[in-house]
């Protein structure tokens, strides 16, 4: 079976095999792998994630990360509260692959929804908390997001049960990334 996404693997039973352009983009530094998506699950635990392995590691903050061209608003935004700008990033183009001389590829800190590692979110707690002030505490009440086909059913009545005993609704896909963390690292309680 083809992958139409992919240009660069086809799968045929148990093989993959590599279709590779005849002519590469070249980058002769080190750099460390991302990569990147539109969903911001993964955005969070796989691909920003990969820098709290880099990071524990003692790996060169001055590597060049190298996302996706592709990759969402949110990645790019999230990079940069934890101090990476434009400069920082090599963007590979999903048609255009390129060979690194050195690639760091680190490894995944979540499996899916079930498991995930300890050291992802202390490291994102100490990385980003650091990058908003702080504010009044509050208490949250995150409003489910339909993903993956779980809602609340009674969700109103839960809002305003929550809302009598001094909780906030807070919807995360309405606020951006800055406004994400600063509410959560601002909160007493949360309940989501």
């Amino acid at each position: 079976i083809e992958s139409p996404h992919s240009p660069l693997l086809m799968y045929r039973g148990h093989r993959a095999e590599l279709r590779i352009p005849r002519t590469l983009r070249h980058e002769n530094g080190p750099a460390l792998l991302l990569g990147g998506s539109q969903s911001w699950y993964e955005t969070l635990m796989q691909y920003a994630g990969g820098l709290a392995i880099a990071e524990s590691v003692g790996s060169d903050r001055a590597l060049p990360l190298v996302i996706n061209d592709g990759a969402s608003p949110a990645l790019v935004e999230l990079l940069g509260l934890l101090g990476y700008g434009d400069n920082d990033l090599l963007r590979i183009a999903a048609d255009a692959p390129a060979r690194f001389r050195r690639l760091h590829v680190p490894s995944r800190l979540a499996l899916g929804a079930e498991w995930v590692d300890p050291l992802l979110g202390r490291w994102y707690r100490g990385r980003l908390t650091a990058s908003v002030a702080g504010g009044r505490k509050r208490k949250l009440y995150v409003k489910a997001v339909d993903a993956r086909g779980v809602t609340i059913v009674n969700e109103p009545v839960v809002a305003e049960i929550l809302s009598g005993s001094g909780y906030e609704t807070f919807e995360p896909a309405t606020a951006t990334v800055r406004e994400q963390v600063e509410a959560v690292a601002n909160a007493s309680h949360v309940i989501g």
